[in-house]
């Protein structure tokens, strides 16, 4: 065993700087010809470990240097097998080595009701096609539950090209769950598309819409539309908490009158989650969050109180915004506040 371990790192070692050659110095010289089945299996793992960084023809000429005929019979074998294990093996194999041949049996397995094949599979077809398998994996994801939203957003990571008319059609779609995670990849890729569809659906009657048109204006920010912004700033009296929250959320990005007074209203709301994030998103909004910070100072509400007071200790101790504050401003927080230690040195400064 210790023969074969040391003769196995002695290959690895050989081989990955053969393959990083490739890589980094599109060096095809080389000529890489493993012999023995120990060879073979170090160079193809090797090669899988490295799958990310290979594409096209240096992709496809490593790929012939390990036996590509017996590995391709290999994975046909597995995923052939009735062993769902051998299964994920080879529909994760096919789609690191890039194997295209593979394609009709990985979209047949794609109806499988193993959700961890499922999720193996449908990557490895997004590996092979990119654009062309997702509006698939997607829609037969969603049509059965077979994978988180999580996972789903992960997979599209993947795809590079634009994908906006698939997006389109899906949120055509009567389904709540396709048309959250559609608005969650429209923000994330920051399409134009995304303001039309979130001022379309901020109103949806279903919770993880709204949320997700919420997740979307996030990432897309303030667009300058006040109209749009205003629409939006409406769901400050929605009924689901989650909603509030994630507005309270969204609102850093909007730095106007509105988003101010809205995070007011929300740093007096029921949940605390929400009363955390808009806090939070106060402190984003230079001196008008920090104005309204010192209104909250006298709130009957206990929590905006000391949310408050707290959030302002943190400018003032960081010195974020705290220096360029007006005199007479920078006078009133400290009259109202009191930090221990710290606050003579911050006054003689003033």
């Amino acid at each position: 065993m210790k023969i074969l371990i040391s003769k196995k790192e002695y290959l690895e070692k050989k081989y990955e700087e053969q393959i990083l050659s490739y890589i980094s110095n599109h060096d095809k010289s080389i000529i890489i010809i493993p012999r023995t089945k120990l060879e073979i299996r170090v160079f193809r793992n090797l090669l899988l470990n490295y799958s990310s960084l290979l594409t096209g023809e240096t992709k496809e000429l490593l790929n012939d240097f390990a036996a590509k005929d017996s590995l391709i019979a290999d994975i046909r074998k597995k995923l052939l097998s009735n062993n769902p294990w051998k299964k994920r093996i080879g529909a994760y194999q096919a789609g690191e080595f890039g194997f295209d041949e593979f394609s009709e049996i990985l979209l047949k397995q794609l109806k499988t009701s193993d959700k961890e094949l499922f999720y193996i599979t449908s990557r490895a077809l997004i590996k092979l096609g990119g654009k062309l398998y997702i509006k698939q994996v997607l829609y037969q994801a969603v049509k059965e539950a077979k994978m988180e939203k999580n996972n789903i957003l992960t997979l599209v990571e993947l795809v590079e090209e634009d994908i906006n008319d698939i997006l389109d059609e899906a949120m055509t779609e009567d389904n709540a769950f396709l048309n959250a995670i559609a608005l969650e990849i429209y923000g994330q890729r920051q399409y134009m598309e995304a303001v039309f569809w979130i001022d379309k659906m901020i109103s949806s009657p279903y919770k993880e819409v709204r949320i997700a048109s919420l997740k979307a204006a996030e990432a897309m920010g303030d667009i300058g539309d006040n109209e749009y912004i205003n629409k939006i700033l409406s769901l400050d009296f929605d009924q689901e908490w989650e909603v509030r929250a994630f507005l309270a959320k969204f609102l850093k990005k909007v730095k106007t009158d509105n988003s101010v007074e809205g995070l007011k209203r929300l740093m007096k709301d029921m949940n605390w989650f929400v009363r955390y994030n808009a806090a939070n998103s106060l402190a984003e909004q230079g001196e008008k969050g920090i104005k309204a910070l010192i209104d909250l100072l006298n709130s009957e509400d206990k929590f905006a109180r000391d949310k408050a007071k707290e959030m302002i200790q943190k400018e003032i101790l960081f010195h974020k915004l705290f220096n360029d504050l007006e005199g007479s401003l920078k006078n009133k927080i400290l009259s109202q506040i009191k930090l221990d230690g710290i606050e003579g040195g911050i006054t003689s400064g003033i």
